[in-house]
């Protein structure tokens, strides 16, 4: 779940297709850029407030054809 790597996580390994990787700062990797080139479906992240806190939510949109 990449909310959960967002908010506890400071580094992040998103794994692609063949030999593509992203390693990196877990706010810098998970965004909606990588998560749509890596895995064809584009997303939107939400700010959900929690607590006092804000929580990143991070909702499937669409397929696209870029697998």
């Amino acid at each position: 779940y990449p909310e959960h790597a967002v908010r506890l996580a400071d580094t992040a390994l998103m794994l692609g297709h063949g030999r593509k990787y992203l390693f990196g700062l877990a706010k810098d990797i998970i965004t909606t850029h990588n998560l749509s080139d890596f895995f064809g479906v584009k997303v939107k992240m939400l700010p959900v407030e929690y607590e006092g806190r804000t929580l990143s939510a991070i909702v499937p949109l669409e397929l696209t054809n870029n697998k």
